[in-house]
This record gives C-alpha cells, structure tokens and sequence, in this order.
C-alpha cells in the first residue's frame, strides 16, 4: 500500500510539474512569438536551399491556418452545444441547468465519446436529483441534439471554415476514428483539408503544364 501511494504521489507531482512547466512555456512562447518566428525564418533560410525553403514554409503556414479555423469551428461548435443543452435542460426543469450545459459544450470538443460521456454524466446527474423519468427523458434529448450536431450542425461549420464537403467531413472523421480511436478523430478534418489543398495544387500545376504544352504546339 505504502509503495503503490508513493508511486502514486510521485506521478501526481509529475504531472502537477509538467502542466506547470507547459503553461509558463506557452506564455513565453506567445510572447516572444515574433522574435522566435523572425530566428527560425532567418535561420533556416541560410541553411536550406531557396526553393524548398520557400514551399517548407508555405505548407507551414497553410497547416497553421488550417489547424486555426478547425479549432476555431470546433469552440463555436461547443458554444451552440453549450447554448441548446442550456436550453433543453431549462425547459426539461433539469437542475444544475447551466452548470451541466456548461459541461456539455466543453465535452463536446473531444470528436464523440466526449459528448456521449457528459450526456451519460448529465443523465447519472438528473437521476439523482429529479428521478428516473427525467433522467430517460434528458437522455433521449441529449442524444438527438448530439445525433444533429454530430451528422448537420458540426459538419456544416467545420465545411465553412474548412471550405470542405460534409460529406468528406464525416467520412474522414469515421476513418480517423476507425485506424488511430480519438487522435485519429480530432485529426481527421484538418488533415483532410490539407490534402484537399495538396491535392488542388497538384491538379492546378498540371493544368498549367498542360496548357504551356498546348500552347507551344500551337
């Protein structure tokens, strides 16, 4: 007992320190961004040829800009969550209404089990506090709201920040999940619309070599 609380203590103070550390690091970070930025451009412009350090650091900022917009429409996906949870539980008369919203859109961040866990949460919550038959009722509500945000609202968003097909939107999370579990569902849209924008890039390169050719035939 005594060893598996030291072990325990011991990975509770690691990880306490490392948050710590990673917290005073990002603050740092986000204040000396520029100067860094400036360092790495001029660094690695010495270093690497012109040519591939220009496309380097093209694709960095387009992974950037990417990454941005899809956690961008992910928080104002959560914040809708948040609002219409708020509001179902409100007219449901569930207690801890706003709290338990609250939950709900911050849970919703993480691609599916995030929301299924505050649902599942927010129902063992209600049983508690208002009986059997509003925690089914809440439930089932809940579900649908996560079955339209899930397959309309989310999609939808993410297809206008990301300029991308809900369908490819869907189908890529669905993958992502299948070979790589939650990593693989938070990564799966950004990475798809990267390729989207390799792949367009690729397709206008070869359209302009096709019509150079064209117009050196004629």
């Amino acid at each position: 007992s005594l060893s598996s609380i030291g072990q325990f203590s011991i990975n509770l103070s690691s990880f306490v320190l490392n948050s710590f550390l990673t917290l005073v690091i990002s603050i740092y970070t986000l204040l000396y961004k520029e100067s860094i930025f400036a360092f790495l451009n001029d660094f690695f412009g010495k270093i690497l040829p012109e040519k591939f350090f220009q496309q380097a650091k093209f694709w960095l900022q387009t992974t950037n800009k990417v990454f941005y917009k899809f956690v961008t429409s992910q928080f104002l996906d959560a914040c809708i969550i948040a609002v219409l949870s708020t509001i179902i539980l409100t007219v449901l008369r569930v207690r801890f209404a706003l709290s338990l919203g609250l939950l709900l859109g911050m849970a919703n961040m993480i691609p599916y089990f995030g929301s299924i866990f505050a649902s599942i949460a927010t129902a063992v919550i209600t049983f508690f506090t208002g009986g059997l038959s509003q925690a089914l009722i809440t439930l089932v509500s809940l579900t649908v709201l996560q079955q339209i945000d899930g397959n309309i609202i989310g999609p939808r968003i993410m297809a206008g920040a990301l300029n991308l097909n809900p369908i490819i939107i869907i189908i890529s999370i669905t993958i992502g999940g299948a070979y790589l579990g939650i990593l693989g569902m938070f990564l799966a849209v950004p990475v798809a619309a990267i390729l989207k924008i390799i792949t367009m890039n690729w397709l206008k390169k070869e359209d302009e070599k096709e019509k150079t050719q064209q117009e050196a035939i004629d």
